[in-house]
C-alpha cells in the first residue's frame, strides 16, 4: 500500500469516527477569540452557536480545516512522489558509467599530455647529444649509443603521438555521450520541477479559495460572538463572588444590570448600564443587607437619589418617584 493511499484511509478514519466530537469541541474557537479556551469562554462560545442555530457554520468551519490539513498532506506527498521517482529513474551524471569513462578519458589525455611534453624534450636533448658527437672532429670513437638513444625516443614519442589520436577519440566520444547524458538529466529535472510547481500552484489557489470561506465564516462566528453580551464575575481573594455581570464585547463596556457584593457575599451594589453608560436605578447596600441609597440614571445622567441609615429610615431624597 503506498504512502499517499494510508494518508487518505488515516483521515477518512478522522473524518467520519472523529469529525462528529471534534465539531462539539470549541476550544480552538475560543482560543481564537478570546486567547484563552478556559471552560468559561468555550461554554460562552458553546451557547452562542446553539442559541443562534449557528453549529452547522462551525461544522463547515472545522471541515474546511480538516480538508486544508488534507490537501497539505496529499500535495507534500505527491511531491515527495515526483522527486523520489526522479531519483530512482534519473541517475546523476556524475555517477554514471559514461561520465565515469570521460573524466577516466580527460585524466588520461593529461596524463598524456605531460609524457608528450616530456618525451619531446628527450627527442630535442637526445638529437642534439647526438650531432654534437656525430659533428666532433675530434671524436674518435663512434656515436652508435647516442644514435639509439635518439632512436629510441624518436620511436617512443612516435607511439605516444599514435595513442594520443587514440586516446583523443576515446576522449571526444565520451564527452560527447556524457555530455548528453547530463543534458537528459538536466531536462527531466526541468521537466519534475515544472510538474511540481503546477502542483504547488494548484494547491495555493484551492488554499485561497478555502481561507476565502473560513475567513467569511470566521466573521459570521465573529459577529455572532461580539453581539452576544458575555457574562463576567470577577472574586475575592477567598473564592467568594466579588462582581458580576455582561460586557458588550464590541465596546469592553457593561450591559444590562451589573452586581457586586460586599466580602461576606451580602449584596453590594445593584444597576444597570445601556450604551456604556449607567441607565435606571443603581442601588448600595449596607454589609447587614438594608438599602443605603438609590440613584436614578438615565443615559449616565443622574436624574434622582434617596439616602438610608442603616434602620432603614430615609436621610435625604431627591427627585425621587
Amino acid at each position: 500500500m503506498n504512502s499517499i493511499l494510508k494518508i487518505k484511509l488515516l483521515v477518512v478514519f478522522f473524518l467520519v469516527f472523529i469529525n462528529s466530537i471534534f465539531s462539539q469541541d470549541y476550544s480552538e474557537l475560543a482560543d481564537q477569540y478570546f486567547n484563552n479556551h478556559n471552560p468559561e469562554n468555550v461554554a460562552f462560545i458553546k451557547k452562542v452557536i446553539e442559541d443562534n442555530n449557528a453549529v452547522q457554520l462551525v461544522i463547515d468551519w472545522q471541515d474546511l480545516e480538516v480538508e486544508h490539513e488534507l490537501d497539505l498532506m496529499e500535495t507534500e506527498s505527491k511531491m515527495n512522489h515526483l522527486n523520489v521517482s526522479f531519483k530512482i529513474n534519473n541517475k546523476n551524471p556524475d555517477d554514471t558509467a559514461i561520465c565515469k569513462a570521460f573524466e577516466a578519458n580527460h585524466n588520461k589525455r593529461k596524463e598524456l599530455d605531460r609524457r608528450l611534453s616530456t618525451l619531446k624534450a628527450m627527442v630535442t636533448l637526445s638529437e642534439t647529444t647526438y650531432n654534437l658527437c656525430k659533428n666532433n672532429i675530434y671524436n674518435k670513437s663512434n656515436c652508435n649509443k647516442e644514435y639509439n638513444n635518439y632512436s629510441n625516443n624518436v620511436k617512443l614519442y612516435n607511439n605516444a603521438i599514435n595513442e594520443g589520436i587514440r586516446s583523443k577519440n576515446e576522449y571526444l566520444n565520451s564527452r560527447t555521450r556524457c555530455i548528453e547524458v547530463k543534458e537528459n538529466y538536466k531536462n527531466e529535472r526541468s521537466n519534475t520541477n515544472r510538474v511540481i510547481d503546477r502542483v504547488r500552484d494548484e494547491l495555493e489557489s484551492r488554499s485561497l479559495k478555502r481561507e476565502e470561506s473560513i475567513k467569511n465564516i470566521s466573521e459570521q462566528i465573529r459577529d455572532l460572538i461580539l453581539k452576544t453580551p458575555k457574562k463576567t464575575v470577577t472574586y475575592f481573594d477567598d473564592g467568594t463572588i466579588q462582581q458580576e455581570g455582561s460586557i458588550d464585547l464590541r465596546t469592553n463596556n457593561f450591559v444590562g444590570e451589573v452586581k457586586k457584593y460586599h466580602p461576606n457575599g451580602k449584596l453590594f451594589v445593584t444597576t444597570n448600564f445601556k450604551d456604556g453608560e449607567q441607565h435606571g436605578r443603581f442601588t448600595q447596600y449596607f454589609e447587614n443587607g438594608g438599602v443605603e441609597y438609590k440613584i436614578n440614571y438615565e443615559n449616565g445622567e443622574e436624574t434622582g437619589s434617596t439616602t438610608y441609615d442603616q434602620q432603614g429610615n430615609i436621610v435625604s431624597q431627591d427627585n425621587m418617584d
